[in-house]
């Protein structure tokens, strides 16, 4: 006697025992093309309140460079010297405390032994460096006051 045709399959050649049943393989395409079509329907929304963002920072960043332009425009060639001379003495006197946060960043990241204190590390050195360019800017800023220009405004990421 012969085997029937339904146990004699092989990864090659289908049977019956690989068969879904209709209803499940229309379950199957139907709820693949559910999610298709939902995934579709919010992107744009997603990419619509991005652009919106983008175009936000991007006027904003532009006031910023028209505004500072205007005012570098207004400085005299002694106001600007006088300036760079602040930055310059500021740079210098202030090398060594530049070089020991970067130190300090790469030692805490060394021994860090998990994810958690590599965060840890992260936020204590954008928190020095903030601390840091806060300092510059109050230094420049007394310059500014000084030669009767007006302060920058602090430079946070999303301070606008």
């Amino acid at each position: 006697m012969k085997p029937s045709r339904a146990f004699q399959c092989d990864e090659f050649t289908p049977c019956d025992a690989h068969r879904v049943p209709r209803s499940t393989f229309y379950s199957r395409i139907l709820s693949i093309s559910v999610l298709t079509l939902s995934t579709i329907m919010v992107q744009p929304n997603n990419a619509e309140a991005q652009s919106l963002f983008e175009r936000r920072f991007q006027q904003r960043l532009e006031q910023r460079i028209k505004r500072w332009r205007r005012d570098e425009t207004k400085m005299s060639d002694s106001q600007k010297e006088q300036l760079f001379e602040t930055r310059r003495r500021w740079m210098a006197s202030t090398y060594e405390k530049r070089l020991a946060l970067l130190q300090a960043g790469q030692n805490c990241i060394q021994k860090a032994t998990s994810f958690a204190d590599g965060e840890d590390c992260r936020t204590q050195l954008q928190r020095a460096w903030r601390d840091y360019f806060e300092q510059s800017r109050q230094t420049i800023n007394t310059e500014r006051e000084r030669l009767g220009l007006s302060p920058l405004r602090s430079a946070l990421m999303l301070g606008f």
